[in-house]
């Protein structure tokens, strides 16, 4: 069920509230206690991911511009007893179809609806031969790369980053020929002599137009650390952006955001209170900057924007600042 506030003087439709009840799931089943991973297809179809205040990943879909909605219990449609990790989601830019993907029992699943409704899930440890101990069990994030081809990326038992990469279809005609590669991301630089960064935030992504991969977060000395790899090369590097930029020690999460002119921006708050970000463009070469965006943010080219919510807010009543 959904509960329509009053109409929305800033857009078409008015802004709704999921009711505590959807698709004939009651009580805890709609509750979010977690995350939010949204994904929408060229259909105009919404799908919203979430862990219920019971635990269970829970998926809420609405065909028709948020007039209705459907509630998915995921675990229990896909034949799995339990949830590790918080459930992400994407949506392949081919065929539109929207994927998710869970650890359970310390095993990796994707998972996904056909046409007819069903929903399957496939086993990716098995798939690429994984063993449990290398099972991404935190800051797990997914996000589609160059080719089109899907990463699930995450932290397992051991503190170390490792990935899971979508391959492309070969024309094998071996049927059992793996999509999905794996790779233990701090075996594949401390290989080459590159010490891995050891990530305390929760992990993300970013992608660019000339197709560089990146996983950033920030290590316990507040600095960001960075992942990378580009097409040309086989291998990935490190870099500490905080380092090479002197940048301030951040605290909590940080934000990428990218620009059409191929300028990479990432965000966070300070240890001393203040919004900085760490920003590159193409005419930098290799070099980094910094800036302190409590204190000014003005450009040339154009106005950006930072939002986020204040920490004094009541809760419940998150009040938003740009």
């Amino acid at each position: 069920q959904v509960q329509h506030a009053a109409p929305n003087p800033h857009g078409s439709l008015p802004p709704v509230v999921l009711a505590e009840t959807a698709g004939g799931y009651t009580g805890l089943s709609g509750r979010i206690a977690s995350t939010v991973e949204a994904s929408s297809r060229a259909d105009g179809s919404i799908s919203l991911a979430f862990d219920n205040l019971a635990g269970r990943p829970t998926v809420l879909e609405s065909t028709d511009n948020g007039a209705t909605w459907q509630g998915t219990d995921i675990l229990s449609r896909i034949g799995l007893d339990n949830a590790q990790t918080e459930v992400v989601t994407w949506t392949d830019p081919n065929s539109g179809q929207t994927f998710g993907a869970v650890v359970s029992d310390f095993n990796l699943y994707i998972f996904s609806q056909d046409a007819n409704g069903n929903w399957g899930a496939t086993n990716l440890n098995e798939e690429a031969n994984v063993p449990a101990d290398q099972t991404p069990l935190a800051s797990l994030t997914a996000f589609v790369g160059p080719n089109d081809r899907a990463r699930i990326v995450g932290i397992n038992r051991a503190g170390e980053t490792v990935i899971f990469i979508q391959q492309p279809d070969s024309g094998s005609p071996d049927a059992n020929a793996p999509t999905w590669l794996f790779i233990n991301l701090n075996d594949n630089l401390e290989s080459r002599g590159l010490a891995a960064p050891e990530f305390v935030s929760d992990l993300t992504t970013y992608v660019t137009t000339w197709g560089q991969t990146t996983i950033a977060g920030l290590d316990s000395s507040g600095d960001i650390q960075t992942i990378w790899t580009v097409p040309s090369i086989q291998n990935w590097n490190t870099t500490n952006l905080s380092a090479i930029t002197n940048a301030p020690r951040f605290v909590g999460a940080i934000t990428p955001f990218l620009t059409t002119w191929g300028g990479i921006n990432i965000a966070g708050m300070t240890s001393e209170g203040s919004l900085e970000a760490v920003w590159w463009v193409p005419q930098f070469g290799g070099d980094w900057r910094t800036v302190d965006l409590t204190e000014s943010f003005n450009t040339p080219w154009g106005g950006l924007t930072v939002a986020g919510v204040r920490a004094d807010s009541a809760p419940g009543q998150g009040e938003l600042v740009a």
